[in-house]
C-alpha cells in the first residue's frame, strides 16, 4: 500500500526460514498471524502482535498476566517481547526476579500503545453498536 500502514509477511515468517516444513493447521494459521506485521511509509516493519504482547505485559507489569490476557504461555509473550526489542534494537523491559519494569524507552513507548489500541478498541465498538 503507497504513503500508508501494509500488513506483509516475510519469507521466513510465512516457514521458509527457521520454522522447518509445516503442515496445514491451525498452528501454522495462527503462526502466520501472529507475524503479520506493520509497515509505514519508510517500509520500517513491526511485529503486530509483539506490539500487543509489550502493552499488555507493560500494563500489566507482568508477562504472566500479559499472557493470560492474549491468551498465550508466557514464554510466547517472552518470545514477541525479545522479537520486538531485536526489531526496535533497544531494551523496552528489564526482568528484576519475578517481576519486570520498563526501561526508559518502554516507558515511552507503552502509553502511545495503549492509546492506540484504545482507540482501536473504541471504533470497532463504535462501528458494532451502529449495526
Amino acid at each position: 500500500m503507497r504513503g500508508g500502514i501494509a500488513t506483509e509477511l516475510s519469507s521466513a515468517e510465512r516457514g521458509l526460514g527457521g520454522f522447518g516444513a509445516l503442515s496445514r493447521s491451525g498452528a501454522e494459521a495462527s503462526r502466520s498471524e501472529m507475524n503479520r506485521r506493520v509497515t509505514d511509509k519508510k517500509g520500517f516493519s513491526i511485529p503486530l502482535n509483539a506490539l500487543r504482547a509489550f502493552e499488555a505485559a507493560a500494563r500489566h507489569m507482568s508477562i504472566k498476566e500479559a499472557a493470560l490476557e492474549l491468551s498465550l504461555t508466557p514464554s510466547a509473550i517472552s518470545h514477541r517481547l525479545r522479537i520486538l526489542e531485536v526489531t526496535l534494537g533497544r531494551e523496552l523491559l528489564r526482568r528484576v526476579g519475578p517481576r519486570i519494569e520498563l526501561t526508559e524507552a518502554g516507558q515511552a513507548l507503552a502509553p502511545a500503545l495503549t492509546a492506540g489500541f484504545t482507540r482501536i478498541i473504541d471504533a470497532v465498538s463504535s462501528i458494532r453498536r451502529d449495526n
